[in-house]
């Protein structure tokens, strides 16, 4: 099986063999993935944070409740969301999950990052 995305917005910035994404977003009718970070292309070395919201229908749905929408997505694609991690050499890269983020609502991790979006 696989996913199928129908929108994607990539913001690249190339600058001496280093390719960075700055709030690229893939969407689709299941789910959505945001992206900030690089790849060191002459190393093969990624570094990215990233934000995977599932169940895109139910998600935007709680999202449309007033005031309680936008505490609980705050600026992600969702309530339900992991953020995540994706690091090193393309060969093997290790992807790190922090739990705990599905349930920090989204207004919450905005504040942690200084209103950068992942």
């Amino acid at each position: 099986d696989s996913t199928k995305f129908n929108r994607a917005t990539l913001p690249v910035r190339v600058d001496d063999g280093t390719w960075s994404l700055d709030n690229a977003l893939l969407e689709g009718p299941s789910m959505s993935i945001r992206l900030n970070g690089s790849y060191l292309r002459d190393e093969h070395v990624l570094n990215f944070d990233g934000t995977l919201a599932p169940a895109i229908p139910f998600n935007r749905l709680v999202t449309k409740i007033p005031l309680l929408g936008s505490i609980l997505a705050g600026s992600q694609d969702g309530v339900v969301a992991a953020d995540f991690k994706l690091k090193g050499k393309t060969s093997a890269p290790e992807v790190t999950v922090r739990p705990l983020s599905v349930l920090t609502p989204g207004l919450l991790k905005d504040l942690f990052r200084g209103g950068q979006t992942p």
